[in-house]
């Protein structure tokens, strides 16, 4: 028995009516693309300047790969329309075993109507096995004004997107953000996203609707060692109003020599901008294996040395936050596999995170 005759809302549905919808690219006015900061040059869906692409390849190939991953990533319009879908081509297809289509590939949606916050709407679903999709994230909604937030994949590169309205519908451009100076992150694969099931639920997505600020994500999984090439590129964003650095779990033994040069490239580039060192998070594996804890332990301490080192040098813009404390649970009930969160863990890390850096900012 197939679940379409089980249980039909178990199964991606086509769009209906195609043939009604009016079809925008979001490359063009009024919708805006945020998260992505060379985007406005050079209409790429890629977080770094494509001409970075071949020093990359050579300083950091992981990087130069996952930096076409659209993590981070919005659209955002206004709109009275009661339909919104997406049409996306995709330069792959579905393929991690712990990690949610939705999230790996997908899109979702967020609605704010006047004088209410963000909400979450809909998402994409679609057969797993396509480079592609076209599917509504809204429908049988009424023709009042909203706000709209399209959060784009979190591992994944997006070669084409377009967006689907009635072709009645009305559209503008979105209102700013409360906040310009945008937060900037540098980390893992849990700042890119792994394993959230949806492209909202990522802790710098959540922190972006919650605080009504730009934010830029250099999470790269696996990779982003601390190399000084991808510094000098993270340290381009302009007049950020805070740099958060979590990248301990990529740098390994390298965290002992890469730390030191990569924090006195972004301190040359941003003399005054407060920078927030954070380190890993607790995994399940710390909690039983010692030899595990001791080394986590000791690389701990050494960033908060270093911390305290550069404080005492006269660098009062720099702080340390143990990363223990945005995920007291470790790898338990918050996470896919001991080590990668699910939507419980960032929530969490988007909780006990934002009250730190916006204190910091306010300081």
């Amino acid at each position: 028995m197939e679940w379409k005759e089980i249980d039909e809302r178990m199964v991606a549905r086509s769009i209906r009516e195609p043939e009604t919808l009016t079809w925008y690219d979001p490359k063009e006015s009024p919708f805006r693309v945020d998260g992505l900061y060379w985007f406005q040059q050079e209409k790429r869906y890629q977080r770094f300047p494509e001409a970075s692409i071949p020093m990359l390849e050579k300083a950091a190939p992981g990087v130069a790969c996952l930096c076409r991953h659209t993590t981070g990533g919005q659209i955002a319009f206004e709109t009275d329309a009661r339909r919104i879908a997406v049409a996306v081509r995709l330069n792959g297809r579905h393929g991690m075993d712990h990690f949610a289509a939705t999230g790996e590939c997908g899109m979702d949606c967020y609605l704010a109507y006047p004088g209410e916050d963000f909400h979450f709407e809909g998402v994409t679903r679609f057969p797993q096995s396509e480079e592609g999709y076209a599917c509504e994230v809204v429908r049988g909604r009424g023709d009042e004004w909203k706000r709209v937030v399209l959060n784009l994949p979190l591992y994944m590169e997006v070669e084409s997107l377009m967006i689907g309205l009635p072709k009645e519908a009305r559209l503008a451009a979105p209102q700013p953000f409360s906040h310009a100076k945008p937060v900037v992150f540098y980390g893992t694969s849990i700042t890119q996203g792994g394993c959230a099931s949806r492209p909202g639920m990522l802790y710098t997505n959540i922190l972006t609707r919650r605080m009504n600020r730009p934010i830029y994500n250099f999470g790269f999984s696996g990779s982003g060692k601390g190399e000084k090439e991808v510094a000098e590129l993270v340290a381009q964003v302009k007049d950020p109003a805070l740099f958060v650095m979590a990248y301990e779990a990529n740098a390994g033994e390298g965290l002992y020599d890469t730390l030191d040069p990569f924090l006195d490239l972004y301190r040359r580039a941003h003399p005054d901008t407060p920078i927030l060192l954070v380190s890993r998070m607790l995994v399940q594996r710390e909690l039983h294996v010692k030899e595990e804890r001791e080394k986590r332990d000791a690389k701990r301490a050494f960033q908060q040395a270093c911390v305290e080192k550069r404080r005492s040098a006269g660098d009062r813009r720099i702080f340390f936050l143990d990363g223990r404390l945005l995920t007291p649970d470790g790898g338990d009930e918050c996470s896919v596999d001991g080590d990668h969160p699910t939507d419980l863990g960032f929530w969490q890390i988007a909780q006990n995170l934002q009250p730190v850096i916006e204190k910091l900012m306010e300081e």
